[in-house]
């Protein structure tokens, strides 16, 4: 707990100063006079901080250097300007003192304490030991490296979400890698939902939210602890889409975070690119308002962002977006075969169909997500169709009382969908337009009341924080049977720092890198290699075999003497 609230202390920090910078740059360029909440300011930061990164990974290693880099400037800036510093003061104090009840207090700081505890327990997922550790730890440890999506096919999608991992790893501090950015993310959205719900004396309006913000934390929870490339853009969106649902005119007033977000998001996960229909809505009425100045500087911004990401995805894959091979643009000698981005992009679809078909038909089969997560995965898809099929009707029956943010929502919230359809239907792909979905369906259900709900809103929250700090103790409380070695004490552990996989599987007796052994390949390189999964194993590291591995490794060969050189595959097995 003591290294997530140090970590998540410094992250908030330097990602609340650079966005903050931001804006600043913004109004004084654009002379406007927009301004954020400090969860709008965070996610600004991010937009701001992958700018300077992508472009230092290109050339160097995404880890402490760049960190401390950051941090420094963070601090300087506020040392330049403590008018801003006593101005973001006053602003927090003003919008919290006497607005809590001690109860709600309470209630704060125990979902922050909970929070603070769930983290600390780090779920096995699949994925992140398969290739998220491994990608998170090239970033931390080289440059961009020229066709390192052929050592595996999947290193190949290219997350700013990896990039920003690494450097806020903290592996230089704790000797192994956390993933603090997810989690923190998750609880400041959290928080605000508890902000509103209390402001607002328990609107039915917020209560919904709550509801809807209770039923993603739920079908999340296996990837919460651990890294996802879903769950930072599904919350996200999740934050932003509320914030236009509770005030419209919003998107008027936050032009910059309307549009440079949906950049960013996109950058994280390609399937979140229909969220780029609010940045096209903006444009346009800030082009029919002549805003020029306006329109350069947040296109400009968007650009910084999407360059540098392409640039990292062709020299990663050859691709400038992988796994889309319809987009062949170039011949460079590290591109990732044709045929392997064809199968990697059905085996998306396939495992995808998969899991959307083992929740409607099979709950309680599924070799991933328990049985309530599949339940409520049916109840997601029930509340999403009934808001689709309700809003329709209201915007058939009486159109002109809808407001035009609500059509521009539901053409996004149709589009996602579809993609999602199309593209690979599980349920850890859009959990957050979903549940968008849900709570805009629910909010014009309400939208003239003036309902509140004290009683079922407290009844709500206390169970919900409760069932956090519950469901971390069940994970300590199911592993203790399982430790093999003495004087291991996970709880005492977690007082530190996140109990990891690693640390599980050293209680279990497991030394996961006894499985790898050196595999040589030319130019007198190495890889190791392993029947199991890399997690994160030194570099270069891959899995011997996989049904979804689908370059061999007989067919790789390395482009120089150096691991920075890159990797090939062989002209005979192209």
């Amino acid at each position: 707990m003591l290294a997530n609230f140090i970590t998540w202390t410094i992250i908030f920090f330097i990602l609340f100063s650079f966005g903050d910078m931001l804006l600043a740059l913004y109004n004084r360029i654009c002379k406007r006079d927009e301004e954020y909440n400090p969860v709008g300011k965070l996610l600004l930061g991010l937009c701001f901080l992958i700018i300077p990164l992508s472009v230092w990974s290109l050339w160097l290693p995404s880890n402490q250097v760049f960190l401390v880099a950051v941090f420094l400037v963070s601090v300087s800036y506020w040392a330049i300007c403590p008018r801003k510093l006593f101005y973001t003061y006053d602003y927090i104090v003003k919008s919290t003192k006497g607005v809590f009840s001690p109860f709600q207090s309470v209630l704060i700081i125990l979902f922050l304490l909970f929070s603070l505890y769930f983290f600390t327990w780090q779920q096995d997922v699949y994925d992140s030991a398969f290739y998220h550790f491994q990608n998170i730890r090239w970033n931390e440890e080289y440059a961009v490296v020229p066709g390192v999506a052929n050592l595996d096919d999947r290193f190949g999608f290219n997350s700013n979400y990896f990039l920003l991992s690494a450097i806020f790893s903290f592996r230089f501090l704790l000797g192994e890698a956390i993933y603090p950015l997810q989690p923190l993310v998750v609880t400041v959205v959290g928080s605000w939902v508890l902000y509103e719900l209390f402001i607002s004396k328990y609107a039915v309006k917020r209560v919904i939210i709550l509801l809807s913000y209770i039923l993603l934390f739920g079908v999340s929870i296996n990837f919460l602890g651990n890294t996802s490339t879903d769950i930072l853009p599904n919350f996200i969106v999740f934050y932003i889409i509320a914030r236009i649902v509770l005030y419209p005119k919003l998107l008027k007033t936050n032009c910059l975070i309307g549009i440079v977000l949906p950049v960013f998001l996109l950058t994280c996960k390609l399937s979140f690119f229909p969220l780029g229909l609010v940045s096209i809505y903006l444009l346009y009425n800030l082009f029919r308002e002549k805003k020029y100045k306006v329109i350069s500087f947040v296109v400009i911004a968007g650009l910084f962002i999407l360059i540098p990401w392409l640039i990292r995805n062709v020299v990663i894959s050859g691709y400038l977006v992988y796994p889309f091979y319809q987009i062949d643009l170039f011949s460079f000698d590290w591109k990732v075969p044709r045929g392997v981005a064809i199968r990697e992009k059905d085996y998306i679809f396939d495992i995808g169909y998969y899991f959307f078909r083992i929740a409607l038909c099979y709950p309680g089969e599924s070799t991933r997500d328990p049985l309530f997560v599949n339940i409520l995965t049916d109840i997601i898809y029930l509340l999403t169709l009934c808001s689709f099929i309700f809003a329709s009707y209201l915007m058939l029956k009486n159109g002109k009382e809808i407001k035009k943010q609500i059509y521009l929502l539901y053409i996004v919230f149709f589009t996602s969908v579809a993609v999602w359809v199309f593209g690979g239907p599980d349920i850890r792909f859009i959990p957050g337009i979903l549940c968008a979905v849900i709570f805009t369906g629910g909010i014009l259900l309400y939208r003239n009341s003036k309902l509140y709900l004290p009683r079922i809103s407290k009844a709500l929250l206390c169970g919900f924080i409760l069932s956090i700090a519950l469901w971390t103790t069940n994970c300590y409380y199911s592993f203790y049977p399982q430790i093999k070695e003495y004087d291991i004490h996970p709880f005492s552990h977690a007082m530190l720092k996140p109990y990891s996989i690693t640390d599980q599987q050293k209680a279990r007796g497991i030394d996961i890198t006894d499985g790898f052994y050196p595999y040589v390949i030319n130019n007198e390189q190495t890889i190791w290699v392993s029947e199991g999964l890399p997690h994160d194993m030194i570099l270069p590291a891959s899995i011997a075999s996989h049904y979804a591995k689908f370059i061999p490794l007989q067919c790789i060969e390395a482009r120089g003497y150096k691991i920075q050189d890159g990797y090939r595959v062989k002209e005979e097995c192209r």
